[in-house]
């Protein structure tokens, strides 16, 4: 089966009830498991949005279907703090036309 592209848009929301030592303790995992994501080729391009609030990055993530794309979602170790939006992408009839640099 092909593979298809997401839009997978994250925003994480750290709660005010967790200590700052679990909290690191989950970025730490969390690092790891996206760099799997990563090396498997599922998180194909990910970007960081700037906010003060919370967390927030966007990506093109890869996989067959929307469940695997949520089967990889929710392996994340923050994944109970996280909003997420994803987006089927199709391919842009712009994306034949050369560009110019």
């Amino acid at each position: 089966m092909a593979q298809r592209e997401f839009l997978v848009r994250v925003r994480t929301t750290v709660p005010t009830d967790v200590s700052t030592e679990e909290w690191s303790a989950v970025v730490a995992a969390e690092r790891r498991r996206g760099a799997e994501l990563r090396r498997d080729g599922v998180i194909a391009h990910i970007w960081r949005v700037p906010s003060d609030e919370s967390v927030e990055n966007i990506g093109v993530w890869r996989a067959v279907d929307r469940d695997a794309v949520q089967a990889a979602i929710d392996s994340l170790p923050a994944r109970p703090w996280m909003q997420v939006e994803v987006t089927l992408l199709e391919e842009h009839p712009l994306t034949a036309v050369p560009s110019e640099r």
